[in-house]
This record gives structure tokens, sequence and C-alpha cells, in this order.
């Protein structure tokens, strides 16, 4: 055990983490109650263990738990409105999902 356990504030209970015997490494681990929470390094290989479409999942909860800076999300807006207002107008010009499909699967090598 590490530190003095008998303060009774959140910072000590972080102090006072007990360490597992196989934590051989000194990267930052968070602790609560004297419990080792995982490192980000041993969430990443239990999260890349998941399915495809449990990874995505996963990865959009995550997204939407980061706060958008609002200048950003403003910005978005303005970008929308316009690209809009050129799809109404007609002087948008667009082409066919599928020729830009195949574009960007030739672009990373993907095949289908």
């Amino acid at each position: 055990m590490t530190g003095s356990c008998n303060r009774p504030s959140l910072l000590a209970s972080i102090n006072c983490c007990i360490r597992p015997p196989d934590f051989i490494d000194n990267s930052p681990v968070l602790c609560f109650d004297g419990v080792v929470a995982k490192t980000l390094e041993q969430i990443e290989s239990e999260a890349l263990e998941l399915s495809a479409e449990q990874r995505l999942a996963l990865g959009e909860r995550l997204l939407e738990s980061v706060p958008l800076d609002p200048t950003v999300q403003e910005a978005w807006d303005v970008e929308i409105m316009r690209r809009i207002a050129e799809v109404e107008c007609g002087s948008a010009q667009g082409r066919p999902a599928d020729d830009v499909i195949t574009d960007i699967e030739n672009k990373y090598g993907w095949t289908k």
C-alpha cells in the first residue's frame, strides 16, 4: 500500500491505491477506495476484442459523451445550411453514390 490511508478524502483514496502484484510498470492508473482502475491500454485491449458492431456502438457512445465546442458546432451548422441551399437552388453538383463508394474503396484499397 502506498501513502497513509487515515485521511477521509478523495485524494487520500487515490493516493492509497493498492496495485495488483502483476502491476509492474509505473503507468498512471485511477484508484478509488484502494481499488485499481484499468489503465487506458487495458481498456483499449479489451475494446479491440469486441466485434466490429460492438466497437462501432462503443465509439458512437464515446463520441457522444464529449461536449462539442460551441464555435465548432456553429461552424458546422453554417456549412450544413450552405450545402442545403446549394442543393435546393440547383448549384450543387452531385455524383452517384456508387461512384463515390468505388472511389473511396480504390483510394483506401478496400474491396467489396
